[in-house]
């Protein structure tokens, strides 16, 4: 399936970001950078995705896998874009530097 992903998301950022150790790039010189094809299981589940550009993705499962497990997996109901943009950089600028520099980053369930 193909699906368009509006807000922060980051496959490389994602994969190197240390919170799973089976989400990996398939292509052997990949970088965290690169938005090329990832192998990622959580639980009893596995899936392919690719990043397309255009914040276009192409995943190797079904609507409905992707609807019951994936959607949550990568917190997609939430805008990290939204929550980024509350920070006050005069307020926090070490927030504000930090969430702008791994911006892509989320939070996997």
């Amino acid at each position: 399936m193909i699906l368009k992903i509006s807000d922060d998301f980051d496959l490389g950022k994602i994969a190197y970001s240390g919170q799973c150790f089976r989400f990996n790039a398939c292509d052997e010189g990949a970088s965290a950078e690169d938005a090329g094809l990832y192998r990622v299981i959580a639980s009893d589940k596995y899936l392919y995705i690719k990043g397309l550009g255009a914040h276009r993705y192409e995943l190797s499962c079904s609507e409905k896998e992707y609807e019951s497990f994936w959607k949550d997996y990568f917190d997609l109901d939430l805008s990290y874009k939204k929550i980024r943009d509350m920070i006050d950089p005069s307020d926090d600028p070490y927030l504000f530097a930090a969430a702008e520099f791994r911006k892509g980053i989320r939070i996997l369930k």
